[in-house]
């Protein structure tokens, strides 16, 4: 798990599932620097950031942030 600390890791959905990744990356003493937060609520996305010190990027510029692992953490609204 090593090469998640040195490794830019872009987190796509601030929701249940992504928070909780969130919680565990930090856990892991992935540095917050590295982290970068995403959600279509832009809110929720600077929410979730906060609460890890990561940084926010727009979905619309996804070509704007350079992650090297992007987790996928999207789910349907009903």
């Amino acid at each position: 798990m090593n090469t998640l600390i040195n490794s830019r890791i872009a987190v796509i959905g601030a929701g249940n599932i992504g928070r909780m990744l969130l919680d565990r990356m930090c856990a892991m003493d992935v540095p917050a620097s590295l982290i970068s937060v995403c959600d279509s609520d832009p809110e929720r996305a600077k929410s979730a950031a906060a609460v890890v010190g990561a940084s926010v990027f727009d979905l619309a510029a996804l070509s704007g942030c350079e992650a090297s692992v992007w987790l996928l953490c999207t789910g349907r609204r009903v």
